[in-house]
Order: C-alpha cells, then structure tokens, then sequence
C-alpha cells in the first residue's frame, strides 16, 4: 500500500490487491492469526484516504468488534475526516468516535495527541453538519482538558486544525449563542462569546449585540460592559 491513487506505490498493489490478500489469508487455515491491528490499519487508513468510507467503515468496525483490536488514533482519525469531508457521512463520524471510546480511548484525554485532535475536529464538524450544538461543544470541552498541549489549549488547536473545523467551531458557538439569546439565558451567552476567542474564532457584530442585548434585558449593566471593553 502506498499513498498514490486507489493506494498503489510505483503503480503497483493498491488497496484492491491489498483488500484480495486480506481476503485469502482470511480464508486459509490459522489465516487470521497471522494478521495484526496494523495489518488492518494499513487497509483502513488507504481505503480513507481513497474515500470510501462505507469500505472504512465496516473493516474498522470488524476490528473492534469482531477481532477486539485497538486501532491506532491515527486509523480513526482517518475514517473520521474522510466522512467529515463527505459532507452526507456525519453519522458515521459519530459512529467512529463510539468505536474509538469502545476501544478504551476516553474523549477527554485522546486531545492530547495530534491524531485525537484531528477526530475530535472531524466530530465537532459532524455536529456542526447534523446542527447539534450540545455534542459540537462537548467535543470542544473534551478537547480543552487535554493534558500536554501547552503553551496552547486542546480545543484552541481542534478549532485551528482546519478551515472546515474552524468554520463548524464558529458556527457552532454563533448558534449556540442565540439559542441562549432566545432563552434568554445571559450567563450561557456570555460564558460562550467569553470561550471563542480562546478558541481562536471571532464573533461577528451580531454575535456581539445578542450578547450585550440578552445582558441588558436582565438588568446586568455592568456585565454588559464589560462584554464590550474586556
């Protein structure tokens, strides 16, 4: 396998040859035995970066649940942009993000690493896609308890990983915020506008007067001066 098109290297092999060896020693007696998790991960990762995803899927599900392997982050995080870029796929990033917590890996510790950080921003751009504010944000809150990220922060390098995940991270919080803007929620409003620019996003104009507004309405003057000078 190698990262030329359809995962051939020097024209040779790809993910198809590699899809039919698999197969065949499968097949053959004590076959299984023979093949590792990184075996696996080789044909996971290439069919990622290929685009087919469902293929990913379902080889990466079968390393979990039927052989009880434990996939590099690296694996996962291949499976999770790749659907994340498909733009239709947001459930199976969800999906991914479950066989990675069933491979014992916790969400709040896998930002600790690169390829964590690339999964946990693959879920925060599925959330965003699917508009479900509460997991984009817990996903962010994961991501900002990562040890060994310093001098930056977990989610602050998540919602810088991409264009695609800086634009979901933005959104996200921009929603977020006039839901609490509706509910009237001035504390929920404030904490989120307070969180972007730790994350390195910026509110626009609206974002600002939802917040300032949504202060005054509750009587809390001083809060919402200081939302404008801080």
């Amino acid at each position: 396998l190698g990262i030329e098109e359809s995962g051939k290297h020097d024209g040779c092999g790809g993910i198809d040859t590699a899809l039919a060896m698999l197969a065949a020693i499968e097949d053959s007696p004590s076959g299984s035995n023979n093949l590792n998790v990184e075996t696996y991960g080789a044909v996971v990762s290439a069919l990622s970066r290929d685009g087919s995803v469902d293929e990913a899927m379902l080889l990466l599900r079968a390393m979990v649940v039927e052989k009880s392997f434990t996939p590099p982050l690296s694996v996962l995080a291949d499976v999770g942009k790749a659907a994340a870029k498909c733009g239709d796929k947001s459930e199976d990033v969800l999906q991914v993000l479950a066989l990675a917590k069933a491979s014992g890996y916790e969400l709040d510790s896998i930002g600790s690493a690169e390829a964590g950080r690339d999964l946990l921003a693959s879920g925060v751009i599925a959330a965003e896609q699917m508009g479900n504010l509460a997991l984009g944000l817990r996903l962010l809150t994961a991501a900002s308890k990562a040890e060994g990220c310093a001098p930056d922060r977990g989610d602050d390098l998540v919602a810088a990983s991409s264009s695609a995940a800086q634009r979901a991270c933005t959104l996200i919080h921009k929603r977020a915020i006039n839901t609490a803007f509706v509910d009237n929620n001035w504390k929920l409003a404030v904490k989120l506008l307070e969180l972007m620019p730790e994350r390195s996003l910026t509110p626009s104009t609206s974002v600002w007067r939802k917040v300032v507004t949504v202060c005054a309405k509750n009587e809390k003057s001083k809060k919402a001066s200081a939302v404008l000078f801080d």
